[in-house]
C-alpha cells in the first residue's frame, strides 16, 4: 500500500525496460511504444509463437463522480448498443467480481470490528481506508494522457478513421492492435502516469506515513480485532491477484480508454506462429510492405 506510487517503477521493472517496435499499417510508420501500463499489459496477454488480436477504444464520459467510480468495475462502451454496463460481467466475471469482494472487505471489517466496540481496531481500519483513498486520487490525478514525446507518427489529417497496428514483443508475441488513429495515439505513445507534482507528492506522503501509524496502532487492538485486520488484508491481497491475473482489459487516461484482447487475430492452432506468411498476409492487407523493412521483418529492396 505505502508503494502504490512507485508503480511506474515497478512496472517498469517488470517490463524489462523494453520498449517494443509498433507499425501503423496504413502508412508505413514505424515506432517505439512509450506506454509502460500497455507493454505490460500485452506481455501479460501474449504468447510466444501466437499473434493475438487486441482492441482499443473510448469510453464515454461518465456524468458524475458515482458513475465515475463504479465504472472502473462495470465499465460502459461505445460499441455496445442494448446491453448496458452489466454485460461486461458476461465475457469475464471473475476480475471484476473479486475487485468488487476486495473493496466490500474492508467496509466489512470496519463495521465488524465497529459491533465488537473495539475503537482501535476501527481506527486502523479507517486509517487503511483514508491512505487508499488518497493514493488512489493521486493516481487518477497523474493519469493525465500526456504525450511522452514530440516525435511525429507518420499521420497527415484524416487521422480520425480506424489503424491497424502491428507490435512485436520479446519472446517472439505479436499483437495486431485495432482502432482509430486518436485512441491508438493515446494508448501508445501518451504518457501512462506523469511525475508528482509538489503538492501530490506531500499528500502521498502523509497516506504513506498514516500507513506506519496503522502499525503502531494496531498493537492496542484486542487479538479478535487484529485477527479480522489481518485476514482482511490477506484476503484482499489474494483477491486483488486473482483481479490482475484474470483481466484481459486494460482502462487508462481517467476510464477514457480501454484496451482489450479479442479473438486471435489469424488463428493458428497448435502451430507457432509461421513469421513469412504472417507478414505476407499483413502485407496484403495493407498494400505496403515498407513498415515490414522498417522492423527488419523484409530485407530492404535490392539487398541480397
Amino acid at each position: 500500500m505505502h508503494l502504490q506510487q512507485r508503480a511506474v517503477d515497478m512496472i517498469l521493472a517488470k517490463n524489462s525496460g523494453e520498449k517494443p517496435q509498433c507499425a501503423v499499417l496504413e502508412t508505413g510508420h514505424v515506432f517505439r511504444i512509450e506506454n509502460s501500463a500497455l507493454v505490460y499489459f500485452l506481455r501479460k496477454i501474449g504468447k510466444t509463437g501466437r499473434l493475438t488480436g487486441v482492441r482499443v477504444e473510448s469510453v464515454p464520459e461518465r456524468s458524475s463522480w458515482v458513475f465515475s467510480f463504479f465504472g472502473c468495475l462495470f465499465p460502459k462502451r461505445e460499441q455496445e448498443d442494448l446491453s448496458g454496463p452489466w454485460s461486461s460481467l458476461s465475457e469475464n466475471p471473475m476480475p471484476r467480481i473479486s475487485a468488487f469482494i476486495a473493496i466490500s472487505l474492508g467496509m466489512v471489517a470496519a463495521l465488524l470490528i465497529w459491533m465488537l466496540g473495539n475503537w482501535w481496531g476501527f481506527a486502523v481500519e479507517w486509517v487503511l481506508i483514508v491512505s487508499r483513498a488518497i493514493n488512489i486520487i493521486a493516481i487518477r490525478r497523474r493519469s493525465s494522457g500526456r504525450r511522452s514525446g514530440s516525435f511525429k507518427t507518420g499521420e497527415r489529417g484524416g487521422n480520425t478513421g480506424n489503424r491497424t497496428l502491428l507490435i512485436i514483443l520479446s519472446q517472439d508475441r505479436w499483437f495486431k492492435v485495432t482502432g482509430s488513429w486518436a485512441d491508438l495515439e493515446k494508448a501508445t505513445i501518451t504518457q501512462w502516469l506523469r511525475e508528482q507534482n509538489n503538492i501530490e507528492g506531500l499528500i502521498t506522503g502523509f497516506a504513506t506515513v498514516i500507513v506506519y501509524l496503522a502499525a503502531v496502532l494496531v498493537t492496542n487492538a484486542d487479538q479478535l480485532s487484529k485477527i479480522l485486520l489481518i485476514c482482511q488484508l490477506v484476503a484482499s491481497a489474494g483477491l486483488l491477484g486473482i483481479c490482475n491475473r484474470a483481466t484481459r482489459e486494460l482502462t487508462m487516461h481517467r476510464g477514457q480508454l480501454c484496451v482489450r484482447e479479442e479473438s486471435p487475430a489469424m488463428p493458428t492452432g497448435e502451430q507457432n506462429l509461421d513469421i513469412d506468411a504472417t507478414v505476407d498476409e499483413l502485407i496484403r492487407e495493407s498494400g505496403r510492405s515498407d513498415w515490414a523493412v522498417k522492423m527488419g521483418l523484409l530485407p530492404p529492396p535490392g539487398a541480397e
